[in-house]
C-alpha cells in the first residue's frame, strides 16, 4: 500500500475515525464524528479525508459471528459507497467482529473505561479495524 488509509466506524449516532502513517504500518484514532445525518457524516469523512491525504477509505463491515452479514450491513455499504462518491477514493472493507468488544478492554485496562467511555471506545475500535486491515496488507 503506498499513501495512507482512513479508517471509518459508521454507526448511527457517531462514526470513529483512525488514520494510518503513510508507510501503512500502524493505525491512530483521530476523532469521533457526531452526526446522525449520514450525508453530513459521509461529506466530513471525505474531508478529513482530504485533511489526512488518504489514498484508500476502509470501512468496517458489520458481521455476524457466524460470518454471515449483520442486519445493518445494507446501511453500512450505503454509507461507505457515499464517503466514496464524495470523497473519489476507493472503499476497502474489514471485518469489524469484536472490535468494540477489545476496544472495551483497552480501555477498562487503562482506567479510562468511565468518562467519555462511547467515543473514545468508537475511536479505539475504529484504530483496531484499520490495524487489522493494515496488518493484512501485503509488504513489499
Amino acid at each position: 500500500m503506498i499513501g495512507r488509509a482512513l479508517g471509518v466506524d459508521f454507526g448511527t449516532k457517531r462514526v470513529g475515525i483512525a488514520v494510518s502513517d503513510a508507510l501503512g504500518i500502524a493505525a491512530s484514532a483521530v476523532l469521533v464524528i457526531e452526526e446522525t445525518d449520514p450525508g453530513i457524516a459521509a461529506k466530513r469523512v471525505a474531508a478529513i479525508a482530504k485533511e489526512k491525504d488518504a489514498k484508500v477509505l476502509v470501512v468496517g463491515m458489520p458481521v455476524n459471528m457466524d460470518g454471515s452479514e449483520h442486519t445493518s450491513w445494507p446501511r453500512v455499504r450505503e454509507f461507505a459507497e457515499k464517503c466514496a462518491r464524495f470523497s473519489g477514493l476507493p472503499v476497502e472493507y474489514v471485518d469489524e467482529r469484536l472490535t468494540t468488544k477489545q476496544a472495551e478492554r483497552h480501555l477498562w485496562d487503562a482506567g479510562l473505561a468511565q468518562k467519555g467511555r462511547k467515543a473514545r471506545v468508537d475511536m479505539v475500535a475504529t484504530e483496531l479495524l484499520l490495524q487489522n486491515w493494515l496488518d493484512a496488507q501485503p509488504r513489499s
